[in-house]
Formats: C-alpha cells, structure tokens, sequence
C-alpha cells in the first residue's frame, strides 16, 4: 500500500523516466499511476520509451547524451533491467547534482565516466517501496516509488546503505591501427533503422584531419561509403555521419538501413583513406 505523504511536503525534484518499454503496453502508465498516488504534483517527463529491449549500452548512450540537458535536481529513473528479479543491487546514484535511480547493471556507466559519483545508495529501505513486490516489474514496485519519495526530498540516506562500487558498462571499443584504419562495430538501431556505431567522432576528426575530409572511406558489409555527410538529406544511398550522441552513424535517406541494407548489430565497420 502506497502512503499519501503530507501536504506540507515540498516538491523540488522533476523526474525523466526512460525504458524499454514501449508504448503498447500499460508499464509506463503504471509506473507514473505509482508516482502521483506518492507525489500529485510530481513533473515526470518521458524522456524515452524506445529502448531496444535488454539494450543496457543504448540506454546508457541515450543517457549520457541527453542528461546535461536538464537541471541539477532532476532524478532519471532508468528501467533498462534485463536481470530483474535477480541478486543486481537496485541503485540510487548522484552525481553532478542530478539523481539516478535504477537496476545495477551499467546503465549509468557513461554518466558517471564524465560526472563521476558523489555517492551510492544500495536501496534496501522497504518503507519507500511498494507493500508487494513483484519479481518482474521493479519498475512499479521498487523504482517508481523510490523517484518519488525522493521527488519529494527524501534524503539519499534514508534509502539504504552507501555502496563503494558498482556494476560496470563493458562497451565494445573501436581501435585505430596501420595508416589511419578505424576498426569499430554496430551497437545498436534507433526506429529510423539507423545504426549507430562505436565510432567516436574525435577518431573520426583524426582521421580527417590526418588524410584529408574528402579521402575517407566507410565500409561495412557490402556498402562503401565514399566520405561523410554534415545532415540526413544530403546523402544519397548509404551514407553515414556524425550523429548528435558523438559517434558514426550508417543511415539511408529517407529509408531504413538495418532492414534495407542488411546491417545488423555487431557488424564489423572500417574507416580508412581511399
């Protein structure tokens, strides 16, 4: 059973939640029922829903693109969480001013590599979970209530004990060898059926500056990307880019790589001279 808190409560923290959810099933929507029965006045924001489901590195890439956007206070609730169920810590993070609550299992990796941790909660606490809890939707039942009770200004310590170290993010690392050759792979797919690579777009610059903008050359299966494009509609077939997130891109205009081309995660992506 869920406790209305007191009215004199002060709301001070918005919430961004993000899953792999999707939309045609009622997750979201019970998390965020979870949320207003514990604060009616909480400002939750759907930051995404389109994960691709289990895609922990996705999640912490979208993450790690999208959190500097919002003000210190926020708590991102992240339900990327493969392992539900299981032994995983459920985590309480914060760093850079900012609050990230979720499964143990990597997804805030990226963030705290460049804003590291102020400190870990190991959420243990049974008072700010739900009085049932489900095996298979922490979401609802430890996370939700958890973002709330902290919305509200619960402070961290009242969520459980503080933890030194906690799951890492083992991310595939794209490699540079010989004459400027970029060795890298495909992460992952957004709904567009673009696909991002592990390519970063510093390895990419060095390249360019190294043989020059117009003598580079992208490959990946059978597709040979004669140079980069600067946005979507200036390709033409294949192309790629540097995409918002910082890394290389395989796109085609108006299309769908991943179902068109035959480019799937885990394809071998080279950057080279011509």
């Amino acid at each position: 059973m869920v406790t209305q808190p007191s009215t004199k409560s002060k709301i001070v923290r918005p919430i961004a939640l993000m899953t792999d959810f999707g939309s045609a099933t009622p997750f979201v929507g019970a998390m965020k029922g979870v949320i207003m029965t514990i604060n009616r006045e909480a400002r939750v924001i759907d930051l995404t829903h389109d994960i691709s489901p289990y895609n922990v590195i996705q999640a912490a890439m979208a993450l790690k693109s999208s959190y500097s956007y919002f003000p210190k206070g926020t708590i991102f609730m992240v339900v990327v969480d493969p392992t539900v169920g299981s032994e995983r810590k459920k985590i309480l993070v914060e760093a850079g001013g900012r609050f990230f609550v979720g499964p143990d299992n990597g997804v805030f990796g990226l963030v705290l590599e460049e804003t590291p941790a102020e400190n870990v909660t190991n959420v243990k606490n049974r008072k700010y979970f739900l009085e049932k809890i489900s095996n298979t939707f922490h979401g609802r039942d430890i996370f939700a209530p958890v973002a709330a009770w902290l919305s509200l200004g619960t402070n961290v310590s009242e969520f459980g004990p503080q933890v030194e170290s906690i799951a890492e993010l083992s991310i595939p690392q794209a490699t540079v060898s010989g004459d400027y050759m970029i060795t890298g792979e495909i992460l992952f797919n957004d709904r567009f059926g673009n696909l991002t690579t592990n390519i970063t777009a510093e390895m990419v610059e060095k390249l360019t500056e190294a043989a020059g903008e117009d003598s580079v050359q992208i490959s990946v299966k059978k597709e040979r990307i004669a140079s980069l494009t600067t946005h979507y509609a200036e390709g033409k077939g294949a192309s790629a880019l540097v995409n918002s997130w910082g890394y290389l891109e395989i796109y085609l205009p108006m299309g769908n790589a991943l179902q068109e081309l035959g480019i799937e995660t885990g394809e071998p992506v080279w950057v080279s001279q011509r």
